[in-house]
């Protein structure tokens, strides 16, 4: 797969989800600063309409986001990655979030880490392995590389590739 090829696999595997708003878009625990951030910020935007360097600015704030807006939104952080420098931390700060929470029984992400992925349909979860099997292969740095590979063999790898169309009629 191209580049191109996993932009459109990410746009049609999550794009019929309309942008989470109120308790849909902020977690219940966080604090009124970031809860008013996240909302000011995400509220009506849809995810393929967010600008790379939007989302790269704000990059801190994704798992801080309601489990149903972190499932809206990862493809916006996911396709940040193609415009980032090779040398920049958030891309291999955000391949291993997809699967660090899960190392570790007592970390308190765990929990909603679990959610997040309960909530992510066949499709999309067979879109983010596409995603990670393309950085694996492609991806300019080596820090990277090693982290969507340790993403695969820790969780991802399980999800098998699915047609776009076979998870719309089974959604």
């Amino acid at each position: 797969m191209t580049k191109g090829d996993i932009q459109q696999l990410l746009q049609k595997s999550f794009r019929s989800h309309p942008p989470p708003t109120g308790d849909d878009l902020v977690m219940d625990n966080g604090d009124e600063k970031t809860v008013r951030e996240i909302r000011n910020l995400f509220t009506g935007r849809r995810w393929y309409e967010l600008d790379p360097e939007f989302v790269i600015e704000h990059a801190d704030l994704l798992w801080l986001m309601a489990v149903s807006a972190q499932r809206y939104y990862i493809p916006a952080y996911l396709l940040a990655t193609f415009h980032v420098s090779k040398d920049w931390i958030y891309t291999n700060n955000l391949l291993l979030s997809l699967f660090l929470p899960l190392r570790n029984e007592d970390d308190p992400a765990r929990d909603t880490f679990v959610r997040f992925l309960e909530a992510l349909t066949p499709i999309e979860k067979s879109a983010i392995r596409a995603f990670l099997d393309f950085t694996a292969a492609e991806h300019p740095s080596q820090g990277e590389r090693g982290a969507a590979k340790l993403a695969l063999s820790v969780l991802w790898r399980k999800f098998e590739a699915l047609p776009v169309e076979q998870d719309r009629k089974s959604a």
